[in-house]
């Protein structure tokens, strides 16, 4: 029998194929129990905010814009069975995890664009200038070590919505030179059901 948590990344693939009032059955780690759970009440605890997911990448985002100044965060293109409607981010927070107040701030974007085809790299894509292949979702530039956003109808985008089949990417737009410096990016999203 699934846990609840793991049941929300399985049913979105088949429920399609259920009737709002058919059953499912699912271990509830909050009562410790099994339980069931009609299709309609179960799309209904997806949309619940304690149901939501968290994306952190943590490192030296110098050595990575060394390599390519776009990381890849999240490809739907790649997670259809688990996101077949995409996502929606309900936070960010960018933080310097071992300094204060870093000489060298973040000067870096959340976006996301087309995924690329077999012909093109995820890189070819990032940088398309074909109008609505890379869209902005909100600017994460820090000021003294950090930066956040928690009400994402004031992030560039207007909303936290990744429509379905998009990869979303940290773009770095400049080298963040400090040595032996540690950031963590978290983003809070929840998967949309429609």
């Amino acid at each position: 029998m699934p846990s609840l948590e793991d049941a929300r990344d399985l049913v979105p693939t088949t429920a399609a194929t259920l009737a709002a009032n058919d059953l499912l059955y699912v271990y509830d780690e909050s009562t410790s129990s099994p339980r069931s759970l009609t299709v309609e009440e179960f799309r209904e605890s997806i949309n619940a905010p304690s149901h939501g997911k968290v994306l952190t990448l943590t490192g030296d985002l110098r050595g990575a814009y060394a390599v390519d100044p776009y990381v890849k965060l999240l490809d739907l293109s790649r997670a259809a069975a688990a996101y077949p409607h995409g996502i929606t981010i309900t936070s960010w927070y960018m933080d310097c995890v071992n300094a204060a107040d870093p000489t060298t701030e973040i000067n870096a974007n959340l976006k996301y664009c087309t995924a690329p085809t077999d012909a093109q790299t995820f890189t070819t894509a990032a940088e398309s200038v074909t109008v609505g292949a890379v869209v902005l979702v909100d600017v994460l530039d820090t000021t003294t070590g950090n930066s956040s956003c928690t009400g994402m109808s004031t992030s560039d985008l207007g909303s936290g919505i990744i429509p379905a089949a998009k990869v979303l990417f940290l773009d770095l737009d400049a080298d963040p030179t400090d040595m032996n410096i540690t950031w963590s990016l978290t983003i809070n999203f929840t998967a949309n059901i429609a």
